[in-house]
């Protein structure tokens, strides 16, 4: 037995806007998704830092040049955003005598000729920590959508002081004393 033509064609008029709706959810998600998670965004860690590290922040040098890698953060309701590392509490070690990156930490990376660590410990004194970019491979980074996951071993590499021209051309001179809190 056949469906009445008039039936047939009320299911066959609801296909196309299922089907436009479908398509724009898509094209919405893609959309958020290029929007909220730019291509430079990555997941970092930092293992083994020294005991009495109070702060830490990510750098690349390219050419003699140093530059930040600000913190990368994401809410609820906003997209993503970055925040230079004197302003970020990310920076901020809670507890310096066993310091660590391990929770769900982004920076906007920037490639370099080397990519280091800078730390100020609890004696005032400001180290950096260099590492060869094959040290500090991003896995899971893809062309299209970038991102990926960097970790950083402080074993891997040996401490220097960082000079003070450093620590000004970032904008570092005013992070906080240890005590701050």
């Amino acid at each position: 037995m056949h469906e009445p033509s008039s039936r047939r064609w009320k299911h066959n008029s609801l296909i196309l806007p299922l089907g436009f709706l479908f398509l724009a959810g898509l094209g919405l998600l893609t959309y958020l998704q290029f929007r909220s998670s730019p291509s430079d965004r990555v997941k970092v860690s930092a293992t083994n830092i020294p005991s009495g590290a109070y702060f830490v922040s990510f750098v690349a040098m390219r050419d003699g040049k140093v530059a930040n890698m600000d913190w990368s953060l994401r809410g609820l309701f906003w997209d993503t955003s970055t925040m230079h590392p004197v302003k970020c509490v990310w920076s901020y070690q809670v507890f310096p005598d066993h310091p660590k990156v391990d929770w769900n930490a982004w920076v906007q990376w920037r490639f370099g000729d080397q990519v280091g660590v800078l730390t100020r410990m609890t004696d005032l004194s400001w180290q950096v920590f260099w590492f060869d970019p094959a040290q500090v491979p991003l896995e899971g980074r893809s062309v299209l959508f970038g991102n990926g996951y960097a970790a950083f071993d402080y074993s891997k590499t040996k401490q220097e002081p960082a000079p003070d021209g450093m620590i000004i051309s970032l904008g570092l001179e005013k992070v906080r004393h240890p005590d701050f809190r």
